[in-house]
């Protein structure tokens, strides 16, 4: 796997609430991680989704299916998958040094 944002992936929890909610297009100050962030959208759409889907790769470098994406209801859920990938990626690039 491929990280394009070594930094990115030492990301903090208001960082990741700030970039999703403008995904999103909510207010940032209303979420929290316990939040769903389907509901808490303007407008939920596949279109989101897949931006969703795609800022999450180039971001972070987290590759995620939409059944993935389907599984998480919060932004925690979220984060945690998204963290799990970026330590999968930071551990796969030391065993390649």
């Amino acid at each position: 796997m491929e990280v394009l944002n070594m930094e990115a992936l030492n990301m903090n929890v208001p960082q990741f609430i700030n970039e999703i909610a403008d995904i999103i297009e909510a207010d940032p100050r209303t979420l929290s991680l316990e939040s769903n962030f389907r509901e808490s959208a303007d407008f939920w759409s596949s279109l989101v989704a897949f931006t969703l889907l795609t800022f999450l790769e180039d971001q972070y470098g987290a590759t995620l299916s939409v059944e993935e994406l389907i599984e998480c209801q919060t932004l925690g859920d979220l984060y945690s998958k998204v963290s799990r990938v970026g330590d999968e990626a930071k551990k796969q690039m030391e065993r390649d040094k």
